[in-house]
């Protein structure tokens, strides 16, 4: 049986850490703020440069927030109470919580980043950004109740759709930042697998979980229905 050395195990966990499921989610969202047309949604209201700067630091306070710091306390404070390595977080009836809690953080973090950003203009993709992630996340708990996907690979595919989608929509060419996602994804799939979490077909149907989900929410009739049940709600 092959082993890998002890650098490529090493680089395996070092990028399985610094892309979990639950930072890229937020750091696509920065991205594709800043490198697609969605950054001109927050106008200046003076001259004074970067006056909208307040709001979408409101907006990256609130997702990481949501996304990536209360998750994390919750999730930290369970294994301690309960004397939990974090293997043990990677068995099937362990993993309800850190689900539960994810999922429950996006759903406050979607409603609240729908009452900022439909107030800016193309507002509803901010907030179809955000559905798309808690979709995936609540299809893949579904999905390791009786098998088991990448959730790591999710989060790229999720990623490398969420630009597809905006690309298409603004009709910008963003060819070479498409070519470093994919890279990346494969990478972080390679990781996995030399880590022994996830099997080839485990990488794959994560990947394409992430991605569809992010295509077929990230579409106007789908965010023009979302966006109509939103404003019944908020």
């Amino acid at each position: 049986m092959y082993t890998p050395p002890g650098w490529m195990i090493g680089g395996a966990k070092f990028l399985s850490v610094v892309l979990t499921p639950m930072i890229i989610p937020f750091i696509a969202f920065v991205c594709l703020i800043y490198g697609t047309q969605l950054r001109y949604m927050f106008p200046p209201v003076t001259s004074v440069p970067l006056a909208g700067f307040p709001v979408l630091l409101i907006l990256f306070g609130i997702i990481f927030c949501f996304t990536i710091l209360l998750p994390s306390l919750t999730i930290f404070l369970y294994k301690t109470m309960h004397r939990l390595s974090w293997d043990d977080l990677l068995l099937r009836r362990i993993r309800f919580v850190p689900y539960a809690v994810t999922i429950i953080s996006y759903g406050f973090c979607l409603a609240l980043i729908h009452r900022i950003a439909r107030h800016v203009v193309y507002g509803y993709l901010m907030s179809g950004i955000i559905l798309s992630v808690l979709i995936c996340l609540i299809i893949c708990f579904l999905v390791n109740l009786k098998w088991k996907i990448s959730v790591h690979m999710a989060g790229m595919g999720g990623a490398t759709g969420m630009l597809v989608a905006v690309s298409l929509f603004f009709g910008q060419n963003q060819t070479l930042a498409l070519c470093g996602l994919i890279l990346l994804s494969g990478l972080l799939g390679t990781s996995r697998m030399i880590l022994g979490r996830h099997t080839f077909y485990e990488v794959i149907f994560g990947y394409l979980t992430g991605f569809f989900t992010a295509m077929l929410v990230l579409r106007i009739p789908s965010l023009a229905f979302f966006t109509f049940y939103m404003e019944k709600l908020f």
